[in-house]
C-alpha cells in the first residue's frame, strides 16, 4: 500500500522548539503536548553525527572524558522539518545531532534501557529450547 509523503510526515515524531534554560536542552515535539529534558553532557556523549557514532557498529566514538562538564550549547536549531535537533557546542563549536525519534524515544525511557523480560528456567524447559 503505497503512502504518501504527507501521511508518512503526519506519522513521524517531529520536534517543535528547542531552548537551553537552567543547565538542560528542553524539547518539545509537534504534535505531543509533552517537554523533556537533556542534559548537554549526555547529549554530546549521545551525539548521532558521523564523527561521534560509528554507522556500521553503532558504537560511540566520543571520548566521553573529554566532554567539559560545563559543556553547553552555542546555538539549538531544529532541522529536516522537525525531525532533527542540530547543537552547536560553546566550548569547541563542533556540532551534534539527533534524530527527533532518538529523543523521542529517550524522553520516554527517561534514559533507561527497558529490562529484558525475566523468563524462569528449569530441567525440563531448558531440555525444550537446546539443540541436541
Amino acid at each position: 500500500m503505497y503512502q504518501s509523503e504527507a501521511v508518512r510526515n503526519e506519522e513521524r515524531i517531529l520536534l517543535n522548539s528547542a531552548e537551553f534554560v537552567a543547565g538542560q536542552v528542553l524539547v518539545n515535539w509537534r504534535r505531543q503536548h509533552s517537554q523533556a529534558q537533556f542534559s548537554p553532557f549526555w547529549l554530546r556523549d549521545h551525539c548521532h553525527a558521523a564523527h561521534s557514532l560509528n554507522a556500521d557498529t553503532l558504537q560511540r566514538e566520543v571520548d566521553t572524558f573529554a566532554i567539559p562538564q560545563d559543556i553547553a550549547p552555542a546555538k539549538l536549531e531544529i532541522k529536516d522539518g522537525g525531525g532533527a535537533l542540530h547543537i552547536q557546542w560553546k566550548h569547541d563549536a563542533g556540532s551534534s545531532i539527533f534524530p527527533a525519534e532518538f529523543l523521542w524515544n529517550m524522553a520516554q525511557l527517561d534514559g533507561r534501557t527497558p529490562a529484558p523480560r525475566r523468563t524462569l528456567w528449569d530441567r525440563d524447559s531448558m531440555g525444550r529450547t537446546s539443540r541436541a
